[in-house]
C-alpha cells in the first residue's frame, strides 16, 4: 500500500505525468457519480514554508460480492448498495486537503498525501458502518482514481472555498432512501457495538472466574513469610519453588492467584526463621484452620493478628480472634477493599527454615503479581 501511495505521489510530482494536474473538465466527468463522502483538511500552525498547494483527491467505485439479490430488498440499506452492485453506477469520495512546504514539490507532496489518507479515511468508513450484518460478504471494489493540485497564496483557505458537488440523483425517493439507509447502518453498528460489549463482559467474567484475589494484612512485629497452597491439586502452591512473599509492614498487600475453576485455596504464614508461630495453614501449608481457604473465582481479606511475645507452640494459626478477624476481613473484601492503593508484593527467595516440616512435594504454580 505505501510502494502504491508513494508512486501515485511521484507521478504528481512529475510534470509530463499529468495525474494530479488534471484539468478542471476532466474532474468534472465525476460529477454525474453520486459524492458518498467528501472530508477536508486545512493547513494550520504547525505547518510550514513558503509554497502551499491545495489538492483534490476523487475515487469512485462499486459495490462487489456474492450476495443474493432479495438480500437487498429486504432493507434500505440493501436498496441503497443495490445501486452500485454490478449495475455500473459508481460511489464518489472526495478529500481535499491543503500542504505546505520551502519548495512546490514539498507543499504538493504533503497536500497529496493529507488528500488520500481522506478518501481513505472515508472508504473504511463506508465499510466499517454499511457492509455489515447481512451485507458482510460485500466488499468496496476501486475503480478510478484522480488528483488536482493548485497553488494558493499562503495562509488562505484552500479547502473552505470548496463544496462537493450534489449526488447525481437527487429525487425525492433517493434522498428517503439514503436516508433510510443510514438509519440502517447506525442500527447495525449499534448492534455490533452491544455484541463486542457482551463479548467483552463474558471474557471478562471468564478471566474472573480463573483468578482468586487474596488482601492480606500482618500486624505481627516480626517479618512473616507466606505462601498460598491448593487443596483441590495437592502439587499447586504460589509463588511455589525456593520462593515466598515476605510481609514486613503493616499495609494491605494484594495477590491475584491464576487458578481453576472450583479450585480451593489456602493461605499459609509463619514467621520468618520461626515456622512454629504460624497462621493459616502455617509452613507447608500442614495446620489446620479455620476460614483460610477460599475457591478460585472471588476475593479474600486476612489480617495476621500479632502472635505471642515468645513464639512456641500452635501459634495463631488456632487462634479464635484471628477466624473473627478472617470473617470480617472476607466481608471487608466483598465492598471493595481490593481496589484500594495497595504497596506491590513481589515473592522473594528465602533460605530453608528449620526444622523443615515433612509436607508434600509441591511444584511452582502461576500468579499475575501482587501490589
Amino acid at each position: 500500500m505505501k510502494r502504491v501511495l508513494l508512486s501515485i505521489i511521484l507521478a504528481c510530482l512529475a510534470p509530463a505525468a499529468g495525474l494530479c494536474d488534471t484539468a478542471v473538465d476532466d474532474l468534472k466527468r465525476f460529477d454525474r457519480f453520486a459524492t458518498y463522502d467528501f472530508k477536508t483538511q486545512e493547513c494550520d500552525a504547525d505547518d510550514q514554508g513558503r509554497f502551499q498547494y491545495s489538492c483534490k483527491n476523487i475515487e469512485t467505485g462499486d459495490v462487489s460480492g456474492y450476495l443474493n439479490a432479495d438480500t437487498f430488498k429486504k432493507s434500505a440499506t440493501g436498496r441503497f448498495l443495490e445501486k452500485y452492485w454490478g449495475t455500473g453506477d459508481r460511489l464518489k469520495f472526495i478529500g481535499i486537503a491543503c500542504g505546505r512546504g520551502d519548495t512546490e514539490s514539498d507543499a504538493k507532496k504533503t497536500a497529496t498525501f493529507r488528500a488520500h489518507e481522506l478518501v481513505r479515511r472515508a472508504i473504511e468508513g463506508m465499510e466499517s458502518n454499511v457492509l455489515i450484518g447481512d451485507f458482510q460478504p460485500l466488499g468496496y471494489r476501486k475503480d478510478e482514481e484522480r488528483y488536482r493540485c493548485v497553488a494558493v497564496e499562503r495562509g488562505k483557505d484552500t479547502v473552505s472555498n470548496e463544496s462537493p458537488p450534489p449526488a447525481a440523483d437527487t429525487s425525492s425517493d433517493a434522498g428517503a432512501d439514503t436516508s433510510a439507509a443510514d438509519a440502517e447502518a447506525e442500527r447495525l453498528a449499534n448492534q455490533r457495538r452491544e455484541r463486542e460489549e457482551r463479548q467483552r463482559i463474558a471474557a471478562e467474567r471468564e478471566r474472573q472466574s480463573t483468578m482468586l484475589v487474596f488482601d492480606v494484612k500482618s500486624l505481627d512485629k516480626y517479618a512473616v513469610e507466606l505462601s498460598f497452597f491448593s487443596e483441590t491439586y495437592r502439587n499447586r502452591v504460589w509463588p511455589g519453588g525456593s520462593q515466598i512473599y515476605l510481609l514486613k509492614d503493616s499495609n494491605v498487600h494484594t495477590y491475584r492467584l491464576n487458578c481453576r475453576k472450583g479450585e480451593k485455596i489456602c493461605y499459609g504464614a509463619w514467621r520468618r526463621g520461626n515456622s512454629n508461630s504460624w497462621w493459616g495453614v502455617g509452613y507447608g501449608g500442614q495446620k489446620g484452620c479455620t476460614n483460610c481457604c477460599h475457591i478460585c473465582g472471588g476475593s479474600a481479606s486476612h489480617t495476621l493478628m500479632a502472635g505471642a511475645e515468645t513464639p512456641s507452640g500452635g501459634g495463631s494459626g488456632g487462634n479464635t480472634a484471628n477466624a473473627l478477624v478472617d470473617i470480617l476481613g472476607g466481608v471487608a473484601a466483598g465492598i471493595g477493599a481490593a481496589n484500594a492503593v495497595r504497596p506491590r508484593s513481589a515473592p522473594v527467595y528465602r533460605p530453608t527454615p528449620a526444622p523443615t516440616p515433612q509436607g508434600l512435594n509441591r511444584r511452582q504454580s502461576t500468579i499475575s503479581g501482587g501490589r
